[in-house]
């Protein structure tokens, strides 16, 4: 049976970073999916453990049929031109990827689980601080409800100033009546000075110096508003809170009415009311007291009195003296400990209205707790994937263990063709060790030198070169090992055969550990080449020399736009400089509006490739304005691997004036020719009557038997005359 597939470096990592991708998108896809298909607590909490159960599948059947495929059986050809051996720090390496891709899910699990959590305070901190104002705020309603209802002023002005008892005993049964229908624990009503003048039910106020003296400085207030007062300590350790409402009874202190309730009840239930389940999840009532943290609530993990629990403001991590002295902001999560001195992270804000603050906070460790499953799957998947690594380098020490001997001797061979492609290479190659002396030296090497190689191997330089140039050489190669990379220059050494220049390549020479041996380098005679550079330049000097001192415009446009013109152009058009007639950019702008059109359509029509060559005139602007006559020519070509049109501009004003001259001349030359044509017509019509008169007396002569007057030979001559030359006549 032929051999198994050896698997590459190329298809491990091909395999990894598969599995990386898909544990990728699995993660930053999975939750949002299941926090969206599945709202409540309890069902995301079963969907999560499917979730990862799923996860360990999919990647296992993943790998599991990639491995598949990569483990066919291949043929014997395959199995010999394929690589041989992988070192171990690939396997460390895509061990190290599976472990940084390990621990970047699991810190993106713990991030995106902290995320949630800090939302989730935000929400729980809004919701309830939400709550409890407007629970505040309902009680402040009826407070201001009986400072603005004046029945309850007019009926205590009447009782105090007139004795009117029966008002007095309205007055108090209508406060009963607002006590019972409130479900306020007690209404009270006060004298300016603090002194209770009645209670509902009947029962002896509470004499609290504190509310008392409170009631005093809103009765005396100038524009007094309802106010509310506390909470405080009640005789069942309760927490009382009060609503104060100052009567308007018309001028000087006023009396005010105390709307009382237990807000322990209420606040503990609303407070303790976490809505997922949580070990730690707390929410508290705070405010800054005397310098001190004062807590409202009774705490859940502290048996004991919430009026009891106070902390000092200066307490370097409480969360919420932390806040109090600014090194937190409402509404933002915030790390610190709590009353037990555990690690919390918390959200706190502001309870509108008041000088209260709420905190919804929880431990720490519970934060992480929540990560720990989806961390554990991640962790678990990371392992699964170190472990196949960890299997596919197994296999690959058991391949290489089995092809050692094989391998030296593919290796004694591969030697031996390295040696032969040496020698059949025109470029000198050569290989040193640390002391600088040859170890290899092809037959190129021995061409140039004119040593046969074994002459020169076991030698440094200097048996070889001048003593300045093999040192440096020599010092080259030193820099080249301890740089450790590969350096290529242009070095010019002198031979038997004259000074050469050579393009040499030199880098560190190592061994299959990858330590470094020696020197190796590739010397490529570039004397010819050198040469033809410079004819090549000296050519470029001579042209770019015709062209700048071309009387000619020589041009450029590519895009529309001048790329180039040499001085002869900007002399045209009476530019001294030509980088100023490039900033003008596009050439028909050097024409009038009349002609630009033409100018843009030629050159379109000639990079569209419709023609080869152009070849047109137009009327130009000088840079003064003064009008130009030009002839430009042009070729498309290739300028910087694109297409471009490449030409010549020449100044025919001069030309163009002569040839009006010419016209002139010539017009006035053909009506001077037609003036002498119609005059010669007309005296050759003349002669001809006269010659035709003369054949008449002729004729009548002869008849009448007399001599004849004129010679008829000479009158039947004229009369021959071409007969356009009779007709005009």
């Amino acid at each position: 049976m032929p051999p198994r597939q050896h698997l590459t470096r190329g298809t491990l990592l091909f395999v990894v970073l598969i599995y990386a991708s898909v544990a990728a998108i699995w993660i930053l896809l999975s939750d949002k999916v299941i926090e969206w298909i599945f709202p409540t607590p309890s069902e995301l909490i079963l969907a999560s453990t499917f979730k990862g159960w799923a996860f360990i599948a999919v990647t296992a059947l993943l790998l599991y049929g990639m491995l598949t495929k990569l483990t066919r059986e291949e043929t014997e050809a395959e199995r010999k031109i394929r690589l041989e051996y992988r070192p171990s720090r690939v396997y460390a390496g895509l061990s190290l990827i599976a472990l940084v891709l390990t621990a970047a899910g699991l810190g993106l699990t713990v991030s995106r689980d902290q995320e949630k959590i800090a939302d989730r305070l935000k929400a729980i901190s809004y919701s309830k601080s939400r709550e409890i104002s407007d629970w505040l705020g309902e009680r402040r309603g009826d407070a201001e409800l009986v400072r603005r209802d004046l029945r309850y002023a007019d009926l205590y002005r009447r009782w105090k100033q007139s004795g009117d008892r029966q008002a007095a005993q309205r007055l108090f049964a209508s406060l009963d009546v607002l006590r019972t229908l409130r479900g306020y624990r007690t209404i009270s009503l006060h004298s300016p000075s603090g002194e209770c003048l009645w209670s509902s039910p009947a029962q002896r106020c509470p004499a609290l110096p504190a509310r008392q003296a409170f009631i005093r400085r809103l009765a005396e207030a100038p524009r007094p508003l309802s106010e509310h007062f506390g909470p405080y300590p009640l005789d069942n350790g309760a927490a009382g809170l009060d609503f104060l409402a100052p009567l308007e009874t018309g001028g000087g202190p006023r009396p005010v009415v105390v709307l009382s309730t237990d807000s322990t009840l209420w606040l503990q239930t609303t407070l303790s009311n976490w809505p997922v389940p949580s070990r730690s999840g707390e929410a508290l009532l705070f405010r800054e007291e005397g310098g001190q943290v004062v807590f409202l609530n009774k705490p859940r993990h502290l048996d004991t009195t919430w009026s009891s629990l106070r902390l000092p403001v200066n307490s370097p991590t409480l969360l919420a003296a932390r806040l109090l002295r600014g090194e937190a902001h409402p509404g933002e999560p915030v790390t610190g400990s709590d009353y037990r001195g555990h690690s919390v992270i918390g959200v706190i804000r502001n309870v509108n209205g008041t000088d209260w603050y709420l905190v919804a906070k929880m431990d720490v460790p519970e934060m992480y707790a929540e990560a720990l499953t989806d961390g554990v799957w991640v962790g678990l998947a990371g392992l699964l994937a170190m472990f196949i690594i960890a299997l596919l380098r197994q296999r690959e020490l058991l391949f290489l263990a089995g092809q050692t001997s094989r391998s030296q001797e593919e290796r004694l061979h591969a030697m031996q063709l390295i040696g032969e492609i040496a020698d059949s290479s025109e470029d000198a190659i050569f290989a040193k060790d640390l002391e600088g002396r040859y170890l290899l030296f092809n037959r190129a090497a021995s061409r140039f030198v004119g040593q046969p190689a074994e002459n020169v191997l076991g030698k440094d330089d200097r048996a070889i070169f001048p003593e300045h140039q093999a040192s440096m050489l020599m010092e080259l190669g030193r820099q080249a090992i301890a740089e450790n990379a590969i350096r290529t220059r242009e070095e010019c050494l002198s031979l038997p055969d004259g000074e050469r220049i050579f393009l040499a390549t030199k880098g560190p020479l190592r061994d299959d550990n990858g330590n470094t041996i020696g020197l190796f380098g590739i010397s490529r005679d570039i004397t010819e080449r050198k040469k033809a550079e410079s004819v090549l330049r000296e050519s470029e000097g001579r042209f770019r020399a015709l062209v700048e001192q071309s009387l000619a415009g020589i041009y450029i446009v590519q895009n529309g736009r001048l790329c180039y013109a040499n001085p002869g152009f900007a002399r045209i058009f009476g530019y001294e400089d030509p980088n100023e007639l490039l900033e003008e950019a596009e050439l028909s702008k050097l024409a009038g509006l009349a002609e630009r059109n033409l100018i843009t359509d030629n050159m379109e029509r000639c990079l569209r490739e419709e023609c080869e060559d152009l070849h047109f005139a137009f009327t130009g602007r000088r840079r003064d304005g003064s009008p130009i006559e030009v002839e430009i020519y042009g070729h498309r070509a290739d300028y910087q691997g694109h297409p471009a049109v490449i030409g010549l501009i020449l100044d025919i004003t001069e030309r163009k004036n002569a040839e009006r001259d010419l016209a002139s001349q010539a017009a006035a030359l053909q009506q001077s020719n037609a003036e002498l044509i119609r005059t010669n017509q007309a005296m050759i019509g003349r002669e001809l009557a006269m010659v035709e008169l003369k054949l008449q007396l002729n004729d009548l002569s002869r008849r009448l038997g007399l001599p004849l007057p004129y010679v008829q030979a000479e009158l039947n001559a004229a009369s021959c005359a071409p007969p356009e030359d009779r007709h005009d006549a």
